[in-house]
């Protein structure tokens, strides 16, 4: 009886240990993911009230190129971690993120900043929804 109590121990400590280890990799990354993010749309809307002060209405080019740039960064990134987070998240909470980067793109390319600052809000919700599902907390248990 006693040897069978100290592996179910060990079973029950080698999970919990798995369990922290994997939402600190992923909180970390989303945590980052979310900053880039918001630092993407701070450029956006600087770029934005740049047009509307100068009153361009083909944009600048150079400004489009950089926020392009930026958000490829992002999405190489994403694209990097996606099939470690696959192993232990949700495949249809991955999902949404990367459909809302694909719109984001969209956005991006065609300089309509306004949805693509509102889809990145919409990118960061989803990240802070799956962080705070992932986490052991005494309401996610029950």
């Amino acid at each position: 009886m006693k040897r069978e109590l100290i592996m179910i121990s060990v079973i029950i400590a080698l999970v919990i240990i798995g369990h922290a280890s994997t939402q600190n990799y992923t909180s970390n990354f989303f945590e980052e993911i979310e900053n880039n993010l918001s630092e993407l749309k701070e450029q956006i809307l600087n770029t934005q009230n740049v047009q509307n002060a100068s009153k361009q209405n083909g944009g600048n080019n150079e400004s489009k190129k950089e926020l392009i740039k930026e958000f490829e960064k992002i999405h190489k990134k994403w694209n990097d971690k996606y099939n470690i987070l696959a192993y232990y998240s949700e495949h249809d909470e991955l999902e949404k993120i990367g459909t809302q980067l694909a719109v984001i793109n969209g956005y991006l390319e065609k300089e309509e900043y306004t949805h693509s600052s509102t889809e990145i809000d919409k990118t960061i919700f989803l990240l802070q929804h799956i962080r705070n599902k992932d986490n052991f907390r005494f309401i996610n248990i029950f």
